[in-house]
């Protein structure tokens, strides 16, 4: 999820009117090649405090959930988890698209030992709640 967001990000930087400037500049800088960097200065100045986060796209996802749920879809298997609620709602199944699709490699390679560690860090509750292990898919 970090580093789609981190594409995602990059991906802003060409058009300044939805990112704001410091984070642009930042970005910008950093370039394809600078996750790390963007992990190690940007992200841990931001989540200080992760349970303060507004944006959405660094909050951790267990700040989303106020109410119990019965199931939670997973992004990296969204249709066959949607296609499993159509099936216990009795919903029609339908084909769902892909939108803002970044391209990149596999997220673990972009992470080094120090970045692997910050990230688990400030993710642990996702990680913990969801079961999430690194370089699971």
């Amino acid at each position: 999820r970090l580093v789609s967001t981190y594409f995602y990000d990059l991906s802003c930087y060409r058009n300044p009117e939805i990112v704001e400037i410091p984070r642009r500049t930042l970005i910008h800088k950093l370039g394809a090649e600078g996750f790390g960097h963007y992990v190690k200065n940007y992200l841990t100045s931001l989540l200080g405090d992760p349970s303060r986060i507004q944006n959405l796209h660094y909050s951790p996802q267990i700040n989303w959930f106020k109410n119990k749920f019965d199931y939670v879809c997973r992004f990296e298997n969204f249709q066959s988890d949607f296609d499993q609620v159509c099936r216990q709602t009795g919903m029609q199944r339908q084909e769902l698209p892909h939108l803002n699709r970044s391209s990149h490699k596999n997220y673990a390679e972009y992470y080094d030992n120090k970045t692997r560690k910050l990230v688990a860090n400030i993710y642990a509750k996702d990680i913990k709640e969801f079961g999430y292990e690194f370089g699971k898919r």
